[in-house]
């Protein structure tokens, strides 16, 4: 759950920061993509272990109004790559 905390806040309040600092010297295609692939596993984990009777789990889940202001946590396909791009104008 701290994992999954950390991924939080590194994407609220620290890669927006990156971003801007950095925008014309990085490529930050493969970096986004291993992030949604670790944001991805980690979220079906907990959600694994929260169904198997770990009640603990699910109190790291985002809560609702997080999943409502970002995108990329309703989305657990391929969608969630192009979701973290639109979210942060990566193609503007």
């Amino acid at each position: 759950s701290e994992t999954l905390t950390g991924i939080v806040v590194f994407r609220l309040e620290l890669f927006p920061i990156f971003h801007q600092l950095f925008e014309e010297n990085i490529n930050w295609a493969p970096f986004l993509s291993r992030l949604a692939y670790w944001e991805t596993k980690i979220k079906n984990d907990i959600a694994w272990s929260c169904s198997t009777g770990f009640p603990w789990a699910c109190e790291a889940l985002p809560q609702n109004p997080e999943r409502v202001q970002y995108p990329w946590w309703r989305v657990t396909s391929a969608d969630r790559y192009h979701n973290l791009e639109d979210e942060y104008a990566l193609t503007d």
